[in-house]
């Protein structure tokens, strides 16, 4: 009872925000790769205008001719307001857009996106105790594909994780799949009467079939960056990890992403086997090659509060850690 409540309450959130973001102001358009078609009647009345030569013989005709074509080298050049317009519709460095919401899932062929991030433990009476780095990119092998790599140490390195993988488009821009390979390994502190803190280290890979559905300009849905993980380790049973998300652009250059994850451990759908880590950035893009942001994680919502007289110790907010970091396209 206690998990569909959880539940409910993150698809409420979730709708709210999309809801709140129905009224981004219209003063912050974003482009498109699709290209605006010129209205045929603006072409047909330059070419009236341009026929009524001064004397109307063909020579006059003639000239109002060239004049048409002049007309539409005019017309050619960039108008204020128009989107980029690349080849097959596909972005190059250049045109890559500025906006999050229009980039497509995977990066264009020869283009390289890398991330670098610090981060801190902001948890209740532990805050800057210990901190973190992350290093993760991507490489367009195609423009319908790319591989993928990553490296995270939180918690001073006592939790580490590094990966690596691969995606493909299905359809392309609209859902892929992701397949990725995934180490990690887990200090734990000791317990009394042990005087020495244990590591286990165990192996993942995560399928996914990422998709993203936009029903505003401003707002899209993103989902299933992973599905289910299959574990290599311990029982060795897979794990149900759906991952759903939220990107809202009230401008170009500001995107909010919200994004949560279901983990339901070896599909033991008992509350106690849930956890759901959830992530809430802000992220800023001055120019299309770089962003910089601010990702503020919370590590389990159903992490379990714990009474110990008459204090309280964890609950969904008890660990929680912020990473600032920055990413660029080569």
């Amino acid at each position: 009872m206690h998990t569909t409540s959880r539940l409910l309450r993150l698809c409420l959130l979730a709708i709210t925000v999309t809801a709140a973001s129905a009224w981004a102001p219209a003063a912050w358009p974003l482009a498109s790769g699709t290209a605006w078609a010129q209205d045929d009647d603006d072409d047909d009345g330059g070419g009236d205008d341009d026929g009524g030569g001064d004397d109307g013989d063909g020579d006059g005709g003639d000239d109002g001719g060239d004049d048409g074509g002049g007309g539409d080298d005019d017309d050619e050049e960039a108008e204020e307001g128009q989107p980029p317009v690349t080849a097959g519709g596909l972005f190059t460095k250049a045109t890559y857009p500025q906006a999050e919401l229009l980039r497509p899932l995977t990066i264009t062929k020869g283009m390289t996106e890398i991330r670098g991030g610090l981060g801190f433990d902001i948890s209740a009476a532990k805050a800057f105790d210990s901190f973190g780095v992350l290093l993760d990119g991507r490489y367009g092998v195609q423009d319908n594909m790319e591989v993928q790599g990553g490296f995270k140490g939180i918690y001073n390195f006592r939790t580490i994780e590094a990966y690596v993988g691969a995606e493909a488009s299905i359809v392309y821009d609209l859902v892929d799949v992701r397949a990725a390979a995934r180490l990690a390994s887990i200090e734990t502190p000791a317990v009394p009467p042990a005087t020495e803190s244990s590591r286990a280290t165990s192996f993942h890979v995560d399928l996914g079939f990422p998709f993203r559905y936009a029903p505003k300009p401003q707002v899209a849905l993103v989902a299933l960056d992973t599905l289910i993980t299959f574990d290599f380790t311990g029982n060795k049973k897979p794990d149900l990890n759906p991952s759903v998300g939220v990107i809202v652009q009230p401008a170009p250059i500001v995107a909010l992403l919200v994004n949560a994850r279901l983990r339901i451990i070896d599909f033991n759908t008992d509350a106690g086997n849930f956890q759901v880590p959830a992530t809430i950035a802000v992220q800023l893009t001055p120019k299309n090659i770089i962003d910089i942001g601010a990702e503020f994680t919370l590590l389990n919502l159903k992490a379990p509060t714990v009474k110990m007289g008459d204090k309280s110790t964890g609950g969904p907010f008890a660990e929680r850690f912020l990473v600032f970091y920055a990413q660029l396209r080569l």
